[in-house]
């Protein structure tokens, strides 16, 4: 008498361990084991009968979740490494900041010349420095760091033209409201980082306690 091969148990655990990968994708060894057993399962059920064959589907499912968590996994470790993923402390990392969100600025340092890499988060409702009305990328070409300067024009004419008004719904030039702008230094422009941050403010540095978008200020 021969004995029902492994293959269907091994199909059963790919899935399982495949479908586990998913959420538990930054632990990794589930979505490696699904890869293995469904990879295995799959190769031993081929060519075996009917009956057996039906843990196919189980197998390659297994094994395609699993590199689905797999790719997860190196989402999350390159998110982790560029300080993508924001944490329960507060803070938001300056790469995610979106339009609309509200800000603290008081860790923001002076001279320009430092990165910046977190600052604290606020409800629009509650005091806070600052508003986020436009991200955008810098205009300029070349790989080369035109200097701090020429940046600083450049996302100073930005920040305090059309992306302001359409925000604001008021003219940067007749609004009561001031702005500040978060921008690539040269590590940060060597890396790669051309992204700029418009940051709506209050002119005498006095806190918002409300959000500025289509209030007319």
């Amino acid at each position: 008498m021969v004995g029902l091969p492994r293959s269907p148990g091994l199909a059963i655990a790919a899935l399982a361990c495949g479908i586990a990968g998913i959420p538990l994708c930054f632990f990794l060894i589930p979505s490696v084991l699904a890869i293995v057993f469904g990879l295995v399962a799959e190769s031993q059920i081929r060519n075996r009968p009917a009956t057996v064959a039906v843990g196919r589907g189980l197998a390659r499912t297994g094994w395609i979740l699993g590199i689905v968590g797999v790719l997860g996994f190196a989402v999350f470790v390159w998110a982790v490494a560029t300080d993508r993923i924001d944490t329960d402390d507060g803070e938001v990392s300056v790469f995610s900041l979106d339009v609309g969100e509200c800000i603290d600025l008081g860790a923001v340092p002076a001279g320009g010349d430092e990165q910046v890499q977190r600052l604290p988060e606020r409800s629009c409702d509650e005091p806070h420095d600052g508003e986020v009305y436009a991200v955008d990328d810098v205009s300029l070409d070349g790989d080369e760091y035109p200097g701090v300067a020429v940046i600083q024009e450049n996302v100073a004419a930005a920040c305090s033209g059309s992306a302001f008004e359409d925000y604001v719904s008021s003219d940067f030039g007749a609004s009561e409201l001031d702005t500040y702008y978060l921008y690539p230094i040269a590590d940060g422009w060597e890396r790669g980082d051309r992204e700029y941050v418009c940051v709506a403010v209050t002119v005498d540095g006095s806190k918002l306690t409300e959000t500025v978008r289509d209030s007319g200020r």
